[in-house]
């Protein structure tokens, strides 16, 4: 009975799950996030229209009531609807770069300004209702007044379910997103008639309607969030200061809101300017044409919001391709519906007009007013792709100067000029004209950003061409790269593309296999000692060889510069002492490699530095632990019994501290950890592990800012002598080509034998970070094929070993051979000084580097180990 019931929830819950973002079915992603966003919208559209017919049934001055207030709830809406666009796309592009932690600090703190601003405006609306009514007939005030008193009670509502509706659409679950708003359009449209007519109610019973079923909504968002069904998780840990995090927020959804602002000016103005020429009769027909106009653009924009989650990540992941692709495939649907909508209503527009009044000068004016609004309709499509990609691209004047054309710049000009000389038809004409000249306008931008999508898209892969990247002139050492254009969106075909491709045309670069370098004159020596230029002077110091894999792992890390060394060890020790000394104080995650744990409590102690271990889950005692350190050392996961840290978290407890952050990050490799990310302020490799990956060079790098590097070669480096020698650079970037698809084997056998061994019999745990539900596990894209396992109490560990066959014994790791090498043998180092004894391992603890063999062999090999291992 519980297995049925864990399972019944696990179905719920996989329905209720966001969409990957990553799905290469691009088309049919689009349509999983689109259609349920034109679904849910439609609905709303509908809603809104059946609920003008119902208002419409008491009296065409309760639709000319609805319609002066309309403005004052569109210009309090706009800000949502700005807020809602930013944090969909910051979220979208936090997602897409593996930081599910600073997505939900965004969702969080938007959530908390946007129900701020709906209390503040709610307020203002009841305490200045005369103010605002703008246009209103003395006949239709009264109404209007009333029904905006009520309806105030609905703003900070409102303003919680558009956010919370973005949000769900930017983590790629449009479908919770449509079921809610399905769920709210269906209860409001069946609350409508009973609050109207059931109560005799009126213009009240549609502000109570409204009011209740966005309760209803709001609880269906608390559930979803409360039991965690989402990608982003909404918190109240956060404080008045992180409102900071709202400015690109803001930035992105600045045009929406300014959009939404303008349109809702223009719309008091021309229903002002109807009223003007055709009194309650113009104001309910331009109403109705509005009205009518809204269920067609609603879906359009429904499918575009669907399609923005997918451009954000594309673009937050550095993929061009994959937003050419989504962004054409959305302007030939956008274009289909917005078409037929268009098209439908120019066929019907004296009979859709009907459903709303029974006045004949009313629908006579509401069908001229639909042909204005619909017939560039056909174009709107267009304007929505380009609005959602420059959103997506993080191009805010762009998308200003797109969303403020219809009702805005181009708008106001044609109302000032044209209703003066032409009356109403020159309100007619100015809608139509400002319309069909922003169609086009969309067009020409469409065409120049899909131009510029095919370029870079194109430019990316003729640049995987894997030649080097050395002295094209001697001021070559001394560039960097820049980690907004390169390393923040690196993916794996950065392994290749060079740093300086003028170089050379040779398809595997060359040793530099030289211990020191000359000069052509006394003047050229004397200006490089003299710091007037840079050049290489010896190669203890830079190598242009090991320069090149120094910039190397520093662009697939997103950062500004690195500095090699002869051990991964090396590296560590190089970096640590450059920023401790006596007196200071280091915080370190328990279960460290071991080496490095011996460096910390041995020979840091010599120098004076005081070390503490801590448990990285329990985030209180780290917090207690970085008041006044130096030093947060941090593995995800650690080495041995691979426990896994949120780095995201606990780099942002180390930064409020003031403390520098490092992270060993050799097993996941940049290809599946990127920490720079997620605020760790300096990575370090054992490169002879993945890096490298043919087990046949020492080597470890650090990769940071300018300023660390800087302070490692200014303090550290220069003296402990631990170089990297050009050839083992060489190897490294030799095995760096292949790094990809290294890795991508590394992890299919991995994930394969370790969940065969979970079943087995023979073993009390797998220790693999894919089986851990952790928060760790949110930077990690993907798993490398080093864990480990726990043999049960009956397997004697040593015949277990001596009975393995294709598999080796040994230490390290990263290699194209599979390896095994036990706890019990490092339990018995004389000294003792290991974490394993300190932190506790237990000594039927096998660690287990899976490696290129094929993974059928490796399991046979396993199976029948395991069986005469038994006691």
């Amino acid at each position: 009975m519980n297995d049925m019931s864990e399972m019944s929830g696990s179905l719920r819950k996989r329905r209720l799950a966001p969409e990957d973002l990553a799905n290469p079915q691009l088309l049919r992603l689009l349509l999983r996030l689109g259609l349920p966003a034109m679904f849910g919208l439609s609905i709303n559209a509908a809603h809104h229209t059946i609920n003008m017919v119902f208002v419409g049934m008491i009296g065409e001055d309760q639709i000319a009531a609805i319609m002066i207030v309309l403005p004052i709830l569109m210009l309090i809406a706009a800000f949502g609807e700005g807020i809602g666009v930013g944090v969909a796309t910051e979220v979208g592009r936090m997602l897409g770069a593996g930081n599910r932690s600073r997505a939900g600090a965004i969702a969080s703190i938007s959530l908390a300004a946007g129900v701020a601003f709906g209390a503040a405006s709610a307020l203002t609306l009841v305490a200045f209702p005369d103010l605002l009514l703008f246009g209103a007939t003395p006949a239709i005030e009264p109404l209007a007044q009333h029904y905006l008193m009520i309806i105030a009670i609905s703003v900070p509502l409102t303003m919680a379910q558009i956010i919370l509706d973005f949000l769900a659409i930017a983590e790629g679950n449009a479908r919770f997103s449509m079921w809610t708003l399905v769920a709210c359009f269906a209860l409001n449209m069946i609350l409508d008639p009973i609050m109207i007519f059931g109560f005799g109610l009126g213009l009240e019973g549609v502000a109570i309607a409204t009011i209740l079923s966005q309760l209803v909504a709001l609880s269906i968002y608390g559930a979803y969030h409360i039991r965690r069904l989402g990608a982003v998780r909404l918190s109240l840990d956060w404080r008045l200061a992180d409102i900071r995090t709202l400015r690109p927020v803001l930035a992105v959804g600045a045009p929406t809101t300014l959009t939404s602002l303008t349109t809702a000016g223009a719309i008091a103005i021309m229903v002002s300017l109807a009223a003007t020429y055709h009194g309650e009769a113009g104001i309910a027909g331009i109403g109705i044409a509005l009205r009518l106009l809204a269920v067609g653009t609603l879906p359009v924009i429904g499918i575009s919001l669907g399609a923005q989650s997918i451009l954000s990540f594309a673009w937050g992941r550095g993929d061009m391709a994959r937003v050419l692709s989504a962004t054409r495939i959305l302007t030939a649907v956008t274009s289909a519906v917005s078409g037929t909508c268009g098209l439908t209503a120019l066929a019907f527009s004296k009979e859709l007009a009907s459903f709303f009044t029974n006045d004949v000068t009313a629908i006579g004016i509401a069908g001229q007013a639909i042909v204005a609004t619909h017939l560039p309709l056909l174009l709107f499509g267009l304007r929505q792709t380009v609005l959602i990609l420059f959103q997506a691209q993080g191009r805010p004047k762009a998308a200003v100067a797109i969303g403020l054309a219809q009702n805005g710049y181009l708008l106001f000009p044609l109302l000032a000029f044209l209703p003066p000389f032409f009356g109403f038809s020159g309100l007619l004409a100015a809608m139509f004209l400002a319309s069909a000249l922003t169609g086009l306008l969309s067009a020409v931008c469409l065409v120049r950003s899909l131009s510029a999508l095919r370029q870079r898209s194109t430019s990316r892969l003729t640049s995987i061409r894997p030649y080097p990247a050395f002295v094209h002139e001697r001021m070559t050492m001394n560039q960097s790269i820049n980690p907004h254009d390169l390393g923040a969106h690196a993916v794996a075909d950065d392994l290749f593309t060079p740093v300086d491709p003028a170089a050379f045309n040779a398809v595997s670069p060359p040793i530099f296999q030289t211990s020191l370098f000359t000069y052509d004159s006394y003047e050229a020596m004397e200006d490089v000692f003299a710091g007037r230029t840079r050049n290489y002077i010896y190669s203890r110091g830079d190598n242009p060889t090991v320069r090149e894999f120094e910039l190397l792992v520093a662009r697939l890390e997103g950062a500004e510069d690195g500095r090699a060394f002869s051990s991964g060890t090396a590296a560590i020790t190089s970096t640590i002492l450059s920023l401790v000394q006596a007196g200071d104080r280091v915080v370190a995650v328990r279960h460290l490699y071991n080496d490095v744990y011996r460096l910390l409590v041995k020979l840091l102690d010599r120098l004076g530095v005081a070390v503490d271990f801590v448990d990285p889950a329990d985030h209180d005692e780290v917090r207690k632990a970085l008041s006044g350190a130096k030093l947060l050392y941090l593995e995800n996961p650690t080495s041995f019994v691979f426990e896994l840290q949120d780095i995201a978290a606990l780099s942002a407890m180390a930064k409020e501290a003031g403390v520098t952050t490092i992270i060993d990050n050799s097993w996941a490799t940049p290809l599946f950890q990127k920490p720079i990310q997620h605020g760790v302020d300096i990575v370090i490799h054992a490169a002879s592990k993945y890096l490298g990956g043919h087990s046949d060079t020492v080597a470890g790098v650090v990769v940071g800012s300018k300023e660390a590097i800087a302070r490692i070669n200014a303090t550290s480096y220069p003296y402990v002598g631990a170089k990297l020698s050009p050839f083992e650079a060489w190897l490294l970037l030799r095995g760096m080509r292949t790094l990809r698809v290294r890795l991508k084997e590394h992890e299919r056998s991995g994930l394969l034998l370790a969940d065969r061994l979970k079943q087995h019999s023979a073993i009390a745990r797998v220790r693999h970070p894919a089986f851990q539900d952790h928060p760790g596990r949110a930077t990690l894209s993907g798993y490398a094929g080093l864990f480990a396992f726990d043999l049960n109490p009956d397997i004697d560990v040593a015949r277990f070993v001596n009975s393995l066959r294709d598999i080796r014994l040994g230490v390290s790791w990263g290699g194209p051979e599979t390896l095994v090498v036990p706890a019990k043998v490092a339990l018995q180092i004389p000294d003792r000084m290991t974490s394993f004894i300190r932190f506790g391992v237990s000594e039927q603890t096998v660690r287990f580097a899976v490696g290129l063999e094929e993974p059928e062999l490796l399991w046979n090999d396993l199976q029948q180990a395991l069986h005469a291992a038994r006691r």
